[in-house]
This record gives C-alpha cells, sequence and structure tokens, in this order.
C-alpha cells in the first residue's frame, strides 16, 4: 500500500523552494502522527496500569475492613482519604507531601492499622527518616491514580458506614431440650441453667432437699400450751407468757439507760469546761500589724507569741505578750545544762 506522505511525495512539482517547503510540511505531519500514536499507546498503558492499580486498593480496602474492626478502618479510610484530597487539589504543597510519622493522625490511623501504610505506598509514598514524603514530580504524575484512590476510599467509607449502622441480625431461640418451656442457648447444649444444672450436678438436687428441710425447721410454730401464739426454742416451744406462768425466767436485757445518762453528764461537764476558756484568736492576714493593723508587708516583725507586728510594736511589753520568757529560758538552761553527779555507794558498816 502507498502512504499518503508517498503520495503527496510522488505528486510534487514546481520550483525547489516550493519543493522543499512542500516537503518539510509532509515530515511535520508525519511526526505529528507517530507522536499521536505513540501517545495512544502510553495512554492505552496507562489504563492498564490504573485498572490494576484500583484493583489493589479495592483489595487492600477489603483485608482492612476483615483484619481491623469497622470503626477503625471507616476513620482510618477517612483520615487516608483527606490526605491524598489535599495533594491531589495542591501538588505543590510540600506540607501535604512530607508529614512526621509521629503525627498523632499518621500513627494512629495509618501506621497502627493493618493496610494503612499499603495504601500510601501505593499511593506514592515513601517512608524515610521518620516522615511519609512523596515528591511533587510523583504527585503531578499520579493525579488520575490519586483521584481515583480518593473516590474508592470515599466509597469504602459509606460502605463500612451502612455496615456500622445495619441493624443486628436476630438471632434465633430454642426452647429448652428438657421440655420445661424455657428459652435454651447453645453454651448450655440447648438447655436452660436449671435443667442444665440438674444434668451435670446430681448433688445440687440433694442440697436442694437439704435446704428445703432446713426451711422447713425455720418455719415458726404455735405456743405448745395452745393459747394461739408463736412459741420460740429459747422459752422450750411456748410463748413469753406461758413460758412465764409455767415458771421459767426471762432474763432482762442489760439496762443502757445508765451507761447513756453519765455520758451525758460526761459531755456537759466537757462543754461547760470548753466555754469557760478563752479562745485564742487566730491572725490570718499576715501582713498587717496585730496591734495597731498597720501595713506592714514582707517587712513585719514575728514575735514567739505567734502574732506579726510593726516596729512599733514588735517589743514584748509593746503588745502586753502573753509568752513565758523566764519559763522558756528555765527550760532551755536545763536541757543545756545537766546535772553531773558522782554515785552513789552504800556505806559500809565498820
Amino acid at each position: 500500500m502507498v502512504d499518503d506522505g508517498d503520495a503527496a511525495v510522488t505528486s510534487l512539482s514546481g520550483s525547489e523552494d516550493e519543493v522543499s517547503s512542500q516537503l518539510l510540511l509532509i515530515a511535520r505531519r508525519r511526526a505529528a502522527g507517530d507522536g499521536v500514536a505513540a501517545m495512544d499507546t502510553s495512554a492505552e498503558e496507562e489504563d492498564d496500569g490504573g485498572e490494576d492499580d484500583s484493583e489493589r486498593v479495592r483489595e487492600i480496602l477489603r483485608d482492612m475492613a476483615t483484619r481491623n474492626k469497622l470503626p477503625l478502618a471507616k476513620k482510618s479510610a477517612g483520615a487516608i482519604r483527606k490526605m491524598l484530597r489535599k495533594i491531589v487539589k495542591k501538588p505543590g504543597d510540600a506540607k501535604a507531601r512530607r508529614m512526621p510519622t509521629k503525627n498523632i493522625i499518621i500513627k494512629k490511623y495509618v501506621a497502627d492499622v493493618k493496610g494503612g501504610m499499603e495504601i500510601l505506598k501505593l499511593a506514592g509514598f515513601e517512608v524515610a527518616d521518620d516522615y511519609v514524603t512523596m515528591s511533587e514530580e510523583v504527585a503531578r504524575a499520579n493525579l488520575g491514580l490519586l483521584q481515583t484512590m480518593v473516590d474508592q476510599l470515599e466509597a469504602a467509607e459509606g460502605d463500612m458506614m451502612a455496615l456500622i449502622n445495619a441493624p443486628p441480625k436476630p438471632i434465633k431461640r430454642q426452647r429448652c431440650k428438657g421440655g420445661c418451656g424455657f428459652f435454651a442457648e447453645a453454651a448450655t447444649d440447648y438447655m436452660c441453667s436449671v435443667c442444665y444444672k440438674k444434668k451435670n450436678n446430681p448433688s445440687s438436687s440433694s442440697s436442694s432437699s437439704s435446704s428445703s428441710e432446713k426451711k422447713e425447721d425455720n418455719v415458726p410454730k404455735r405456743c405448745i400450751e395452745g393459747c394461739g401464739f408463736f412459741g420460740s426454742p429459747k422459752f422450750r416451744d411456748m410463748c413469753s407468757k406461758c413460758f412465764v406462768k409455767a415458771g421459767g425466767v426471762i432474763e432482762k436485757p442489760k439496762l443502757w439507760h445508765k451507761k447513756l445518762r453519765r455520758a451525758v453528764t460526761k459531755l456537759a461537764a466537757v462543754y461547760r469546761f470548753r466555754k469557760g476558756m478563752k479562745v485564742r484568736a487566730v491572725q490570718t492576714n499576715k501582713r498587717r500589724c496585730w496591734a495597731c493593723r498597720k501595713k506592714v508587708g514582707l517587712g513585719g516583725f514575728d514575735c514567739r507569741c505567734g502574732y506579726v507586728f510593726c516596729a512599733k510594736h514588735r517589743y514584748a511589753n509593746e503588745h502586753d505578750c502573753p509568752f513565758d520568757y523566764r519559763r522558756a529560758h528555765q527550760k532551755k538552761i536545763a536541757k543545756e545544762n545537766e546535772t553531773v553527779s558522782t554515785k552513789k555507794f552504800d556505806k559500809i558498816d565498820q
């Protein structure tokens, strides 16, 4: 077959300048045709690669939903979707393409989630020096893939949300095999708790009989004298009146009235004693003089009586100090000067 360009070359006519211009035009058309063909083949290859990547993303999302809890997988998909959407909107944003692995979102919803880092690596991210990075060239080259991944993540997020909000499946309940009419569970061999205990613990029946006998023993009985009242074992199965008539003696409980009266008397005495004592006032504001109420700030003088005074009233005779300096000095001298005496010997009589 003869190409259109070859036919055009054979049909050239005219001057040399016209022929050269026509040959240049034909060459440009051929180059443009080869470029279009190459673009078509590269587009087909990109389509094949994009389909493989999208299928891989679907597999990772399915694996993420099965290996992790659904709420965590949903939050992880949402976090990754937001990261990729920022890059799609602004591929040149360095902050969106470079994030530390210590970031709480990366750590909690990507690194600690099974399948999270695989999605980032498939998108073009690389982990290096405690950072998750993507170069600007890769981001601009994979814009189509990133947009596809954003759409898939959004769809997967919706599916996971639907599964989370789906009502639980009703559990079919089965009647007890023992024929008692109650419902049973598979954990107890489809028997109710009572029938299951009877089957596996026959001793429980004997214990239940003994407990019923004990209950019968604890039932109150009528008085044996026939008065109609209930009797008591401590009154020999008689009521209290019949027991006294029969000559029994009822021990009276210890009277607590005397102890209470004695305690009330003691408390009243303590109250009167404390009421008569003078209550010593407490200085709450330490930045004023206790005698003249003058402001002293941090320059007040602490007295041994426990109050703060100004420069005028700091002496003991100026504020009638109740502290006993004499006794304090006596105690100090006695403590510092211990008594020294010789050992006493018994006298020997000649």
